[in-house]
Parts: C-alpha cells; sequence; structure tokens
C-alpha cells in the first residue's frame, strides 16, 4: 500500500466533533480570554511603557521583562439578578441566592433552585436544585448547595428529585458537562445532608450539621466510581495538604508543628486598622492562620482611616497570593482586596447589604 493510499484510509476513519460542540469550546475560551484580558490591560501597558525606556537606554541586549500579575478568577459578587464579574455584567434569569467561582466563570443558584454558569457572556443552565425537605436554613452560612475549589473547573451542587434523597452532581465548567450524578445515602431517615466541598478525587458532605472545630465532612463520593464512603477529619486534611496554594493553615498554638489545613468560612475582624482572626468560637482562645502556599502571617492591615468593624469573612481567592475579604458595615460591604506578600488590604468595592458573594450568600429580603 502506498504511502498516499494509507493517508487516505486514515483520513477515511477520522470523525471530527460536532460543529456545534467545537463552537461552544471556542466561544468558552475565547470569553474567558476577554475577561482575563480586561483585567489585565493596564499592568501590560504599564509593563511595556517601562521596557520600551529600558529597552532605549540599552543598545546591546533586551532586558527581562516580568509577566504581568493577572487575576486568575476576578472579583464577582451579585445585586438582585446582575452577577457582577470582574468588569462584566450578566443578568440572571432571576434574584441570585448562591454564587461560586471556578476557574472559567461564576455559577450562580437563583431563587427558583436553577443553577446556571457565566463566563461572561449569556448564562447558561447547568442544573436545578428541586425541593428539599430541609429549606434553606440547613447551610447557616457556612456550606451552600453549591460548592467549588479555589482552583480548577468543578462545581457541585445538590439536586432534589426526592426532598428526602438528594443526589450530588459535579459539574466541570471548562468541558460543560457532569462528571458525576450520584444519590447520597442519608444515613439515617431524616437525616439532614449537605456539601462541604469539591476536588478532582471527590465531593465532600456532612451529615447533621456541626459547628466550630468540629465542622467537617463526614463522607466522600468519589469523582470517578460515584461510590460513597466515609471521610474522617484526619483524610480530609491530608487531601487538602496536598496542595497548599490556596490554602490556609489554623491552629490555636504558635508552634508550627501544630497548624492544620482548614476548609471552613475563615472569620475575621478589623481593629485599629489591622485585620486579625477571631478568636476560635465560644472558646476566648487566641487563633493563628497561616498562608498554606508561604506560610505566612495571614494578618493583615488597612488604610489608617477604615473602621473598626466585626463581621469580615474570606469569600474568594483571587491568585495565588491574593484573597478577597467581605467586610459588612451599617451602610452595605465592603469588598477588600488584601495580598498575602505585602499583608495589606484595599477597598476594590462597595456593594449593598443585599449583595450575595461567594462562600456566604447574604440576601436581605426586598433589597434590589
Amino acid at each position: 500500500m502506498s504511502d498516499l493510499d494509507l493517508l487516505r484510509r486514515l483520513g477515511d476513519q477520522i470523525v471530527p466533533p460536532p460543529l456545534d460542540e467545537l463552537r461552544a469550546t471556542a466561544r468558552r475560551r475565547g470569553r474567558r480570554t476577554a475577561v482575563v484580558t480586561a483585567c489585565a490591560a493596564a499592568a501590560a501597558v504599564a509593563v511595556v511603557l517601562v521596557t520600551a525606556h529600558e529597552w532605549s537606554t540599552e543598545s546591546h541586549s533586551a532586558p527581562p521583562v516580568k509577566e504581568p500579575e493577572v487575576h486568575a478568577r476576578p472579583m464577582t459578587y451579585a445585586v438582585g439578578d446582575v452577577v457582577h464579574y470582574g468588569p462584566t455584567t450578566v443578568t440572571m434569569p432571576g434574584r441570585v441566592v448562591e454564587l461560586d467561582l471556578t476557574d472559567d466563570g461564576v455559577v450562580a443558584r437563583v431563587e427558583d433552585g436553577g443553577i446556571w454558569f457565566t463566563d461572561g457572556a449569556e448564562p447558561e443552565q447547568t442544573g436545578d436544585v428541586g425541593e428539599s425537605a430541609w429549606g434553606d436554613s440547613l447551610w447557616n452560612h457556612y456550606v451552600g448547595r453549591m460548592v467549588s475549589g479555589n482552583s480548577g473547573s468543578l462545581v457541585a451542587w445538590l439536586e432534589f428529585p426526592h426532598p428526602w434523597f438528594p443526589k450530588a452532581v459535579v459539574y466541570d465548567t471548562d468541558a460543560g458537562r457532569e462528571i458525576i450524578r450520584s444519590p447520597i445515602d442519608p444515613r439515617g431517615t431524616g437525616s439532614a445532608t449537605g456539601l462541604f466541598s469539591v476536588d478532582p478525587d471527590a465531593v465532600y458532605g456532612f451529615t447533621d450539621l456541626t459547628f466550630g472545630e468540629d465542622l467537617s465532612p463526614n463522607w466522600r463520593i468519589d469523582t470517578t466510581t460515584g461510590e460513597q464512603s466515609p471521610e474522617t477529619l484526619e483524610h480530609y486534611q491530608r487531601s487538602l495538604a496536598a496542595s497548599a496554594t490556596r490554602t490556609v493553615l489554623v491552629s490555636n498554638h504558635p508552634d508550627p508543628a501544630s497548624f492544620v489545613p482548614f476548609d471552613g468560612l475563615l472569620l475575621f475582624a478589623i481593629k485599629d486598622s489591622r485585620v486579625e482572626p477571631v478568636e476560635e468560637l465560644d472558646r476566648g482562645r487566641p487563633y493563628f492562620v497561616l498562608d498554606g502556599r508561604t506560610r505566612r502571617d495571614f494578618r493583615f492591615s488597612v488604610p489608617a482611616d477604615y473602621p473598626d468593624t466585626e463581621d469580615v469573612a474570606l469569600v474568594q481567592w483571587s491568585d495565588d497570593d491574593t484573597v478577597v475579604l467581605h467586610a459588612e458595615r451599617a451602610d452595605g460591604a465592603d469588598l477588600l482586596e488584601c495580598r498575602v506578600s505585602t499583608a495589606t488590604c484595599a477597598v476594590s468595592v462597595q456593594v449593598p447589604s443585599g449583595a450575595v458573594v461567594p462562600e456566604i450568600g447574604k440576601v436581605v429580603p426586598g433589597d434590589g
């Protein structure tokens, strides 16, 4: 057989993917690039100007050019049915009650239970929660029906084909498809069940909500097999420690050996221009927090005129060095952008009290 005949036979066997699928993938990646480019434009211009000046003073070789820092995840919040995703606004088909971010965009749960994804363009529905026997009281600002990692493309939520028997759904926002849809064993009739987190290996959940240092998953569903099994706090912490990026370590003692990874809602207070972790709940003991990647102290300073504020929470990792804190105020809330490397925070956006942010969905009835 000639080389030409072999090539023809191979060509006949190759089946290209559907055109619609190629277009959808291109749209997702193109929109994602547009959002990141908008966030980086000013930094890129600054680098070009500095580089041009340095180049004019060097006759033999070009100076090294430092890549502009680009936030992997734009600052995100929602007011009413409008999601603010970096510089882009997207209108959802209903009031937003919960938000979660992935590296590809933002996933929103609206008031009728529908779950929608947007990368800055027209939203696409990815799920529908249905009716839960437990209502919304279960989540209590710690965990929601949706969970996502601080990096990656996976998001998970509960759907209720029956009010007492939910299913865990894991969705890949990069591929635009479900990974698993698995029934949850409630381990006892009437036991409340919620999701805690998701990573490439598993989606983690709890039965019967616990608080404080005991807040942790007690079951997991494998994202490959869909099988559910018990989970322990120690095993879960080892999973978190496998990737220290965009995570925190906590302890009630300054001894470096005592710190463990933490994936709950991290609370702070601002006093005398300092952002400090809140003492352990109901115990009055000191609380120490470190950045998992650098082991730098997770404490920040704010402008000198910033008022003391008690209700502050970490709601978003923008990149490996940058977090967003939500500071509740009497007349609204501030979103503070804080850098681990400089231990400083600055007010980035002021939002109304009814705004919904990642990690904590705070909805004030009647607010727009």
